[in-house]
């Protein structure tokens, strides 16, 4: 057994994704330390939860974090690690396991305080919303102008007609230094000029000022080639200089003839984001992942230089293995199907489930949420724990099973699962890539991909 999740580990190691493997790459010792550290969004530490260290005996040590939210176990090559959060009432609990431990692992868990914060339940590290401070940023006025958006590390604000609008910073999405580009808009939000300043400094009541005089938005051809029979629809959007909100501009395109091409008209600063959001229809034919349970998609996000007239992307050649799943309740295992085999940044599995109880404040139920992480998709039979644990949540078949999902990241930010595990939340969302403005803001590749089935 440890021959095999050595030799795992290796390939893990010695690739990035389906690249070949390097040479050189140290071996570590069959057995010692694996720490992990469970914190919250903002990073203090959570003691008093537990982490249960599964070896590859299936010798299980359960260990309560301390007063530094730290847990620490001798483990071998291939262990696993699973640590639980309670909410406040003892009504939900939410776990997380990390499969294919080395000894010398030190590792970080994200998670919260309260339900809404964690992302052992919700997958994503919320934003820290802290207020940072206003930011004035004047700018040049645009005869007849109906509205000006103003696009910022914290998102695209709408200003109206004023030139100097003070901006609220929070300390999730404050940057420094940062670039600013602000667009011209119609009364239905449509761009129509634009103009940018880049290395602004930022200040708590500082301002910057926009010497660079009014663009023309101009038309952007994205061609998409050996889009494969899986792709159906392509959907398009198009950023400023940060993944943040709403984009400047998107497109749609069905591909046909193994090719798909979508024309836009769009502000273009010196650099921009293309996120490519890749559809699979539901069917029956053996080219279609999508089934009556879950949606199979995927998404590549790539930074370009923005002044391009043209964007063109290998469809097939940056596409990550398609997958889905189905849940097996009688021997509690995830089902995995793929297109291909493939070592990744990071797979993620999760289950969300119920059990009936007669507790009242508990609405008579618990709630589950357990996710799996590892170095490549492969079916997940979730581990039976020490019944002692706070909601014994051991998955059982007669628990009500009502959600599941898969994931598959890649970025050329992350070398492999050996890095993405040191936080496996926030490499899953360096992959995903998400525009959504209550998420965490990450430092992003230039290529982040994401498949998924949910």
């Amino acid at each position: 057994m440890r021959h095999l999740a050595l030799a795992a580990l290796l390939v893990a190691c010695g690739s990035h994704g389906d690249d070949a493997g390097d040479a050189g790459v140290d071996t570590p010792p069959e057995r010692g330390t694996v720490t992990v550290h469970v914190v919250d969004k903002l990073g203090a530490p959570l003691p008093d939860l537990h982490v249960v260290f599964i070896d590859t005996d299936s010798t299980q040590t359960d260990i309560v974090t301390d007063a530094e939210g730290i847990a620490r176990a001798e483990v071998s090559i291939g262990a696993s690690a699973t640590a639980e959060r309670a909410s406040s009432l003892g009504c939900a609990f939410a776990l997380t396991t990390l499969q294919q431990l080395v000894p010398g692992d030190d590792v970080t868990l994200i998670s919260g305080t309260t339900n809404p914060d964690d992302p052992f339940t919700n997958r994503v590290i919320p934003a820290d919303t802290t207020p940072a401070g206003n930011f004035t940023i004047n700018f040049p006025s645009s005869g007849g102008a109906q509205n000006y958006r103003v696009y910022t590390p914290c998102g695209p604000t709408d200003v109206g007609t004023t030139t100097s609008p003070s901006l609220p910073f929070t300390a999730g999405c404050a940057r420094s230094p940062m670039t600013v580009v602000v667009l011209v808009t119609s009364s239905t939000g449509l761009p129509q000029k634009y103009a940018e300043l880049d290395n602004v400094t930022f200040a708590p009541g500082g301002s910057a000022t926009v010497t660079d005089t009014w663009h023309d938005i101009a038309p952007v051809t994205a061609s998409y080639t050996n889009t494969t029979t899986k792709v159906t629809r392509i959907e398009l959007e198009r950023y400023a200089t940060y993944l943040r909100g709403l984009p400047m501009t998107v497109g749609s395109a069905m591909p046909a003839a193994n090719s798909g091409s979508i024309a836009i008209t769009t502000p273009m600063p010196a650099a921009a984001i293309m996120r490519s959001r890749l559809l699979c229809a539901s069917g029956s034919g053996p080219d279609c992942v999508s089934t009556p349970t879950g949606v199979a998609q995927q998404t590549i996000t790539q930074t370009v230089t923005g002044t391009d007239a043209t964007y063109a992307l290998d469809v097939g050649g940056n596409l990550l293995p398609w997958i889905s799943g189905n849940y097996d309740p009688d021997t509690t295992t995830m089902q995995i199907q793929t297109s291909a085999t493939m070592f990744v940044d990071v797979f993620e599995a999760n289950l969300r489930y119920y059990r009936k109880n007669s507790i009242a404040a508990c609405t008579n139920q618990y709630i589950y949420t357990w996710r799996v992480f590892g170095p490549m998709p492969s079916s997940v039979t979730f581990p039976t724990l020490p019944s002692t644990l706070p909601g014994d949540p051991t998955v059982r078949p007669s628990d009500t099973q009502s959600a599941y999902q898969l994931y598959l990241g890649e970025s050329d930010a992350i070398n492999g699962w050996r890095e993405a595990i040191k936080n496996v939340y926030e490499a899953l969302g360096v992959c995903e890539a998400s525009p959504t403005l209550t998420s965490k803001l990450f430092t992003q590749g230039t290529l982040n991909r994401l498949s998924q089935w949910n």
